[in-house]
């Protein structure tokens, strides 16, 4: 009768523990060499070296979906980012993407306080964010500040890494982006970034 509920008991505690090890946070404490780049073959020739560092936590739901919390900053000045190490969250989708979200009160302490969210982008991640693309929003010219921007396949920004040349930018992004890309045009067979 014991082995029978020892038997019982072993796939509960498999269970158990897998949710544990599966939800326990993990620091991430990356730098990613990279190319800030343009799409659309008009293009080519604008490309430039940047690095991504990223800082912060990333749990994971008891469905597997990962969040991250903390910093997503640049080396240079090439990439639209939240500055002064403003805290940004990256809710993943199974697919291993995100929108890169950030806010807080403006005017806090006063009578015009109100809440902003402000979006930079959306984040492609590797498990362990070695390897990430990131679709960076811009604003088109005469847009209202607290428009968010946007972004488009045919000649949008991105930053992709680990990369040294164009060609290899786009492969990672063609790479991180796959299941995105093909859900894109799905009727057409997919959508490839060049």
């Amino acid at each position: 009768m014991k082995l029978k509920y020892g038997l019982l008991l072993l796939p509960i505690i498999a269970i158990v523990i897998y949710l544990v090890v599966i939800m326990q946070p993990r620091e991430i404490h990356v730098t990613v060499e990279g190319l800030h780049y343009r799409l659309g073959t008009a293009n080519r020739d604008n490309a430039q070296p940047e690095s991504l560092t990223i800082d912060g936590k990333v749990t994971r739901s008891w469905t597997g979906k990962r969040t991250f919390e903390g910093t997503i900053s640049s080396a240079g000045s090439t990439l639209d980012l939240p500055k002064n190490g403003e805290a940004v969250t990256v809710h993943f989708d199974r697919d291993g993407y995100g929108p890169v979200v950030s806010g807080g009160i403006e005017h806090a302490g006063t009578a015009e306080a109100k809440p902003f969210v402000d979006t930079h982008g959306i984040l492609f991640a590797s498990d362990d964010f070695s390897s990430v693309t990131l679709l960076l929003h811009t604003k088109e010219a005469g847009a209202v500040e607290s428009d968010g921007g946007g972004w488009n396949g045919d000649d949008g920004f991105l930053f992709a890494g680990p990369a040294t040349t164009r060609e290899e930018a786009l492969a990672v992004s063609n790479a991180m982006m796959a299941s995105f890309l093909k859900r894109l045009l799905e009727d057409q067979g997919g959508f490839v970034l060049k």
